[in-house]
C-alpha cells in the first residue's frame, strides 16, 4: 500500500471490497445457526447449579446474634427428602406463627426458615419452595434454631451425584446483557470479528500519463506518504479506511496545471466498518478509461458494464 500505480496510462481503475461489521453465530443441536450482528460482541456458557434430578445440600450462613464479634456459622444442609433436581434457590423465608419475612437476608430470632425458588419432586413435578410446600429449616431442637440473621451461600450435589444438567448461554454486547437462554445443551459458538464484502466496488480515474500517478494509502503506509501529499491529507487516515490520490510524478513546477493544490487530486476515503481492517483493493491501468456516460448508473453484467438512465432504462453496454 502506498505505492505509485499507472504512471504510463490515461485511466486507472481501482477496485475495493470492504470488511462489513462481523457477527456472533450460534447453533444448538436440531436447530438451524443464528447471527447476531454488530461489534464489541462476548459471550458465556456455563453449567447450571442444581439443574439435575439430583439431591443437593444448600449451604447456609447464620449468625444467632448480630451484636457479637463471633463471625457467622455456616453447613451445608441436606434438602428435604422429597426434592429432586432443577433447584432454583432465589433467597431465603423466615416465618414465625404467622408472620413472614421474604427476604434473601432476613431477621428473625426463634423461628423457621425456608429456602425460596423452585424444584422438583421425585415424580419430576415443579415444586415451589415456600413454608407451605416444604419445610427446610436449620437443625436445632425441635427443629427450631435461635437465629437473628441468615442468608442462602451455595448449592452442590448431595454425595457426589450428577449436576450441571442444564446449560445457560449468554450474550453481551459491551458487557450488556443482550441475549439468554438456559437448555438442556450449549450451543456451538463462533464470533467473527469482521467479515469480507463480495462485492467488489469501482472507481475510475482519468490522469496525464507520464504526468500524474495513482496513489492508495491507508493508516499502516502513512510513513511512506510523500512530505508534500500530508499537507493536503487532514490528519491522519483512520485506521478501517483508505484513501486515494491522483499526484505528480516530476517536479510540480514541470507538471501542467495552474495551482499546486490542482496537482495534488483526492479521489475519495472508502472505508470498512469501524474496527475491521482497510478494504481490500487492486489497480487496473489502461490506456483509455471504460465506463458510462456521465449521468448513468453503472452495473456488471458478467463481462459487459450495463448503463442506466434515471427511469432505469439500459441505455449502453461496454464490454470490458
Amino acid at each position: 500500500m502506498g505505492r505509485f500505480h499507472c504512471v504510463l496510462d490515461s485511466c486507472a481503475e481501482v477496485w475495493y471490497r470492504k470488511y462489513l461489521e462481523g457477527y456472533l453465530e450460534y447453533q444448538y443441536p436440531n436447530e438451524p445457526a443464528q447471527r447476531i450482528y454488530g461489534g464489541n460482541l462476548t459471550y458465556k456458557t456455563e453449567p447450571v447449579k442444581g439443574s439435575c434430578p439430583s439431591r443437593y445440600e444448600i449451604l447456609f450462613e447464620w449468625d444467632s446474634n448480630i451484636n457479637d464479634s463471633n463471625p457467622p456459622q455456616q453447613a451445608w444442609h441436606l434438602m428435604h427428602y422429597s426434592l429432586r433436581g432443577a433447584v432454583n434457590i432465589t433467597g431465603i423465608y423466615y416465618t414465625n406463627g404467622n408472620t413472614g419475612f421474604p427476604s434473601v437476608e432476613g431477621v428473625a430470632r426463634g423461628g423457621r426458615w425456608y429456602y425460596l425458588g423452585t424444584a422438583h419432586d421425585q415424580l419430576g413435578n415443579e415444586v415451589i419452595l415456600t413454608p407451605a410446600s416444604i419445610v427446610n429449616q436449620l437443625p436445632g431442637q425441635g427443629g427450631i434454631y435461635t437465629v437473628a440473621r441468615g442468608k442462602f451461600l451455595d448449592i452442590r450435589p448431595y454425595q457426589n451425584q450428577p449436576d450441571g444438567c442444564l446449560c445457560s448461554f449468554e450474550i453481551y454486547r459491551d458487557g450488556e446483557t443482550i441475549f439468554s437462554r438456559t437448555d438442556e445443551a450449549c450451543p456451538v459458538v463462533n464470533i467473527v470479528p469482521c467479515e469480507l464484502s463480495e462485492e467488489w466496488k469501482k472507481v475510475n480515474i482519468e490522469k496525464e500519463p507520464y504526468w500524474q500517478k495513482i496513489q492508495v494509502v491507508d493508516n499502516n503506509s502513512w510513513s511512506e506518504i510523500i512530505s508534500e501529499l500530508k499537507e493536503f491529507i487532514n490528519g491522519e487516515i483512520p485506521p478501517e479506511c483508505i484513501e486515494v490520490w491522483k499526484t505528480p510524478v516530476l517536479d510540480l513546477d514541470v507538471l501542467p496545471g495552474n495551482t499546486r493544490a490542482e496537482k495534488y487530486t483526492f479521489i475519495g476515503q472508502y472505508c470498512s466498518a469501524t474496527g475491521c481492517p482497510p478494504p481490500e483493493y487492486q489497480v487496473i491501468c489502461n490506456e483509455a478509461c471504460k465506463g458510462c456516460p456521465e449521468g448513468t448508473c453503472e452495473v456488471e453484467c458478467g463481462n459487459h458494464l450495463c448503463c442506466y438512465d434515471e427511469q432505469g432504462i439500459a441505455v449502453e453496454s461496454i464490454p470490458k
